[in-house]
């Protein structure tokens, strides 16, 4: 089975998701984190996140070639929400260049561009459009070649945190380690995105230097300390306000009296260290509400600093809207701090589809070359020890062509003994005195054997093989992030297969129904027999009729 890798360079941590499986189906098989050096005196470097995924590729068993797939920060993009006044796919491709031009302070020739046409509605097209300069993204891949860690897919993490989001107007908010980053989603897609300084490293630091900590205990105070705002006062400069409302400081409601001063010493320096971000994250949401035209619903909230004691309560209260930790997902991820894994199981989630996505920074001149550079280096060093040799003097040629006389003269022998193995009785190893000899021999034997292939194919039904069929059946079933399929038994006469299966609930096996019958194939699917099982899942039945099989297969025949 193959292996896929996801790769989250985050300033606090680096961390892994590493997926086993293959053909667009993959299974999450382990995750993997390691912390990057770092102190109150400066940010972490990019250097000091590559040792720490260094570090972590040394954990990993060694042999074969996983893929792998990573993110570029958005602080270090452009995105923009662009509304062009046509509906041809075509014309967008040709004029967005021109239109955006005026929108990034460098010349597009060094700019990598993508986009994604959100929707289409009165002749207009709304596009979400990606720009990152070239120069830092090719550094980038460069360092993680360098690392073994060279990605086959580059998306946007602020796009990537979409397949947190499943339907209605979601705002998905990543409070990271030194950037927070907000996407607007809709039906699962990403509308708009920002990326906002500060997070968690800011609140460390306001931590230390208020109560005189180390480092250290900064952060081990954070993390058990419950956000409060203390009563508004110099410390509290900021103010906000939304349209046809009365002003207010974010996490107090207009016209609500002041919050009195919090007893928790660490909970009232962590609020009011945040009181610049809850502006900025209000200010974003207001301004994707009224560039989008739409009103949000819900808040999902991610991140290293998700689970800050009294941090989601906050939100609701700033925000307005009601405020979830998002669920990144079950199984290795199910830690007590499962949205610090969210970003990375995001990237692991879009790569296993196989697809790439409409913002993949791996296009064009930058695609994934990792196979043709192995290729190239082979060919370099190829070229320099055919230099050496040339130089090393007629001696040494002539002694080595003495050796390989004799190899060539022991491997002739061993090639004659090979075809007399694999024909025993019909040939003799003495008659096969060469390699072209053995080659015609083989040549032969093989026509002998395709001739007959041919003949046995010639007589041979129509109907498919039992493993096509085997196949077919577990491509139609739903992906296993959407429904698990557990299958006790599996049976096929001439008229019917029946499976017999266990799955999560009823609205579970229902998807499954409905996947089966999505193929033309199984169209005829029908499910029954429905029972509770163990555990709280429910044990099913589902019937398939070989004549719906046979039809379709004679068509597409």
């Amino acid at each position: 089975m193959s292996k896929l890798i996801a790769v989250d360079l985050g300033s606090h941590r680096v961390k892994l998701a590493v997926y086993e499986g293959g053909f667009g189906r993959y299974q999450l098989e382990q995750v993997l984190g390691a912390r990057v050096d770092q102190d109150e005196v400066e940010a972490p470097t990019p250097g000091a996140r590559l040792a720490a995924l260094t570090e972590l590729l040394r954990q990993l068993p060694s042999g074969g070639r996983p893929a792998y797939a990573a993110a570029w920060p958005a602080e270090q993009a452009s995105l923009r929400h662009v509304v062009l006044p046509f509906g041809d796919k075509a014309q967008v491709e040709k004029v967005l260049p021109f239109e955006v031009e005026g929108m990034v302070p460098f010349d597009l020739e060094d700019v990598e561009l993508r986009h994604r046409l959100l929707h289409q509605e009165g002749g207009e097209s709304h596009v979400l459009v990606a720009m990152v300069e070239r120069e830092p993204l090719v550094g980038w891949l460069s360092a993680l070649h360098a690392t073994g860690a060279d990605p086959r897919t580059v998306d946007i993490d602020a796009d990537v945190l979409g397949e947190l989001s499943r339907e209605g107007a979601q705002a998905v908010i990543d409070l990271g380690h030194t950037r927070t980053l907000v996407s607007l989603c809709q039906d699962g897609q990403v509308v708009a995105a920002r990326a906002l300084d500060g997070g968690g490293r800011q609140l460390t630091l306001a931590l230390a230097q208020a109560l005189g900590l180390t480092w250290a205990e900064a952060e081990d105070r954070k993390h058990v300390a419950t956000i409060s705002l203390g009563a508004p006062g110099p410390s509290s400069p900021v103010q906000v306000e939304w349209e046809g409302e009365e002003t207010t400081s974010p996490g107090q409601a207009a016209g609500t009296p002041p919050r009195p001063l919090a007893a928790d010493a660490d909970g009232a320096v962590l609020g009011q260290a945040l009181v610049p971000l809850l502006a900025e994250l209000r200010s974003t949401l207001i301004g994707f509400e009224d560039g989008m035209g739409v009103e949000i619903d819900e808040v999902l909230l991610v991140g290293g600093g998700s689970h800050l004691g009294g941090l989601r309560d906050l939100l609701a209260t700033t925000l307005g809207v009601p405020v979830r930790l998002a669920d990144p997902g079950t199984g290795p991820t199910a830690q007590t701090d499962p949205g610090s894994w969210a970003l990375v199981h995001s990237i692991g989630a879009r790569a296993c589809r196989g697809k790439p996505a409409a913002l993949d920074l791996r296009h064009g001149a930058l695609a994934f070359k990792g196979d043709l550079y192995v290729l190239r280096q082979v060919g370099i060093y190829g070229g320099v020890f055919a230099a050496c040799a040339l130089l090393a003097g007629t001696g040494m040629f002539v002694v080595r062509a003495v050796q390989l006389e004799r190899q060539l003269s022991a491997l002739d022998a061993e090639i004659a003994q090979a075809v007399a193995d694999t024909f025993p009785g019909e040939i003799d190893p003495e008659k096969v005195d060469s390699a072209s000899k053995a080659l015609a021999i083989m040549t032969e034997k093989s026509l002998e054997v395709t001739t007959r292939v041919d003949t046995l194919g010639s007589i041979l039904t129509d109907e498919p093989p039992t493993v096509t069929l085997l196949r077919d059946l577990s491509q139609a079933m739903p992906a296993h992030g959407e429904a698990r399929v557990d299958v006790d038994e599996l049976s096929m006469n001439s008229s019917t297969i029946t499976l017999k299966a266990e799955t999560d609930g009823y609205e579970a096996a229902a998807r499954i129904e409905s996947s089966l019958q999505a193929s033309e194939r199984f169209k005829g699917a029908r499910k029954g027999d429905e029972k509770k099982a163990r555990g709280g899942g429910i044990s099913f039945t589902v019937t398939i009729p070989r004549e719906v099989e046979a039809s379709s297969t004679g068509e597409e025949g």
